[in-house]
């Protein structure tokens, strides 16, 4: 499963269901069962069916703070040094 840029925990399908209640009565019995767990009703409209998606509650992601450095600066010249600023102003 590929994971997302923004967010790196992915849902995984569930079940599909006709009715909404029993999406909704699956969902209260998967969160009573596992606390760490975290679960939606998605609603299909060309089927006209719900769709219940779950993922595990895992701690944040913990970023590293950025160098300060821009990208720019850092980026390679076509042969394969190191880009000169200097020479493009």
């Amino acid at each position: 499963m590929e994971v997302n840029k923004n967010n790196s925990r992915p849902w995984k399908p569930h079940g599909i269901y006709n009715t909404y209640e029993e999406a909704s009565s699956v969902k209260e019995s998967l969160l009573e069962l596992d606390v760490g767990l975290e679960v939606k009703i998605r609603r299909r409209h060309s089927r006209n069916k719900f769709s219940l998606q779950t993922r595990e509650i895992s701690a944040p992601i913990e970023e590293k703070p950025k160098s300060g450095k821009s990208k720019r600066r850092n980026r390679k010249t076509p042969e394969g040094g190191k880009f000169d600023a200097s020479s493009t102003v």
